[in-house]
């Protein structure tokens, strides 16, 4: 766990956020998961995911984001790899289930992190540069369920994240990713969830959720800094469309 002399402690905000994030607030994950209400977009087979996190390497994994139980062929997660800290994807459906890139990012820096799941590749950013390029092979789908997602956790609640979470952003089909992003994340044609995770405001707050579904926030490790809380950050707008 990471040291009281590690600043972000003594900056909490309600509900399981800190106001240390890469642009104002973020998600303690150390304390808090972020979960929503099932939507199918979720699940859609080309898509983009793209995140800020900080994070420690304690010899455990990571789960940065995570849709549907492990036991789904539905499911991904984003995490870091508990040998190394290196960033990786995990999709039990494909072959290779497991792509896991040669970069480390456990090192108690802010890192801009994407995946782009295209047909028959998947690519891994980080800060702005791809650090992974894999062939991989679809199963069919078994499992068409809607499925909510995950913020710092599996869906199985079975592992956690040793960091802050910030500006998570997901778009239909295959983005772009360019230069390590300057400013906070933005809504655009594509975007269908987008969490600045920025203030204790909700609902007509700009800096709150700019676009997509609510997301529940609740504590599940209780202290005097974080009680134990449940809230929901609404959405400041409705999500677009693809």
């Amino acid at each position: 766990a990471f040291g009281s002399s590690w600043a972000d402690v003594a900056k909490p905000l309600a509900g399981g956020l800190s106001s240390a994030g890469r642009f104002g607030g973020a998600l303690d994950a150390r304390t808090t998961v972020g979960t929503t209400t099932p939507r199918p977009e979720f699940g859609q087979r080309v898509f983009t995911v793209e995140a800020w996190a900080k994070l420690r390497h304690d010899g455990q994994y990571n789960i940065l984001l995570a849709h549907a139980p492990k036991s789904s062929d539905a499911h991904w997660e984003l995490y870091t790899e508990r040998s190394n800290g290196a960033f990786a994807v995990y999709m039990p459906a494909n072959k290779p289930a497991v792509m896991t890139s040669p970069v480390v990012i456990t090192d108690d820096r802010w890192h801009h992190m994407a995946m782009v799941a295209g047909v028959q590749t998947i690519r891994l950013f980080v800060d702005g540069k791809e650090v992974l390029k894999a062939p991989h092979v679809r199963g069919p789908r078994k499992d068409t369920r809607a499925w909510g997602l995950t913020v710092g956790a599996p869906h199985e609640r079975s592992l956690r994240c040793n960091g802050l979470i910030d500006e998570i952003r997901l778009s239909h089909g295959a983005r772009s990713i360019g230069a390590m992003p300057k400013t906070a994340s933005e809504p655009d044609e594509s975007t269908f969830a987008l969490w600045h995770l920025d203030a204790e405001t909700t609902g007509n707050s700009p800096n709150a959720v700019a676009s997509g579904p609510a997301l529940t926030l609740e504590s599940e490790r209780p202290s005097l800094a974080y009680p134990t809380i449940r809230r929901r950050v609404e959405p400041a707008a409705e999500p677009f469309s693809a």
